[in-house]
């Protein structure tokens, strides 16, 4: 197997990413009034931010503090040392299997990181401050508490899953590794039981898009066909 080298990435400016416990306790101590040391590094990181030194991009926190009674204090501070940089953990992963499938069909073993899998609909935010003389930040992270307690119960399940497999941890590590493979593999069975064939014509405003973007984006990007016949 080819071993891929990763370029070392710098982002201009250097990126800075909170913790969602971070925020919380900015907001609480400027509720409280609390001259603590959360107040002191919300102080140093708005300077550096209005300075450009620093930037605050914010992907996963909104989802984790949106149950509380504070919502539009979090989200204040979190748009002072964002300047609303919102990245998409979705977008970062699509970017990066495209550049994946880039280094495949090309025989190329460096793999780069780039600025634009982080922007998050850059074209949208340039439209809307150039319409409008100002930028018009859409905070789209909602509660995940139901995909939390899901998540939180089927680890349970495979918890018990395992111990009754009694697999080694080799043996675990390699199961979970390969898991992508099984669901992908899943999906394509599908796929074909629905249409009669391995049906890619879809865009990521399909379901199908989500499940099969590794080989729909492979397809798009080497322009093979369906094979409909």
């Amino acid at each position: 197997m080819k071993k891929i080298n990763y370029a070392e990435y710098r982002h201009t400016p250097q990126i800075v990413w909170l913790d969602t416990n971070i925020i919380i306790n900015i907001r609480d101590s400027l509720k409280n009034k609390t001259k603590d040391k959360f107040l002191t590094l919300f102080e140093l990181l708005k300077e550096k931010v209005q300075d450009g030194k620093i930037i605050c991009p914010f992907s996963g926190q909104r989802s984790e503090y949106s149950q509380g009674d504070s919502l539009e204090e979090s989200d204040d501070i979190l748009l002072q040392l964002s300047k609303g940089f919102q990245v998409s953990m979705w977008q970062i992963r699509q970017e990066q299997v495209k550049t994946t499938i880039h280094c495949f069909l090309n025989d190329n073993s460096e793999f780069m990181f780039k600025d634009t899998d982080l922007v998050f609909k850059k074209e949208e935010r340039v439209k809307r401050r150039n319409d409008f003389g100002f930028e018009v930040v859409v905070l789209h992270e909602q509660t995940k508490r139901p995909q939390r307690e899901f998540l939180l119960k089927d680890l349970i399940r495979r918890k018990e899953e395992v111990k009754k497999l009694n697999l080694s941890y080799e043996e675990l590590l390699r199961s979970e590794q390969d898991a992508g493979k099984y669901a992908l593999q899943i999906s394509i069975n599908k796929n074909i039981e629905q249409y009669g064939y391995l049906n890619l014509d879809f865009d990521i405003n399909d379901s199908w898009y989500h499940h099969l973007y590794t080989i729909i984006e492979l397809k798009n990007i080497s322009g093979a066909d369906d094979h409909k016949n």
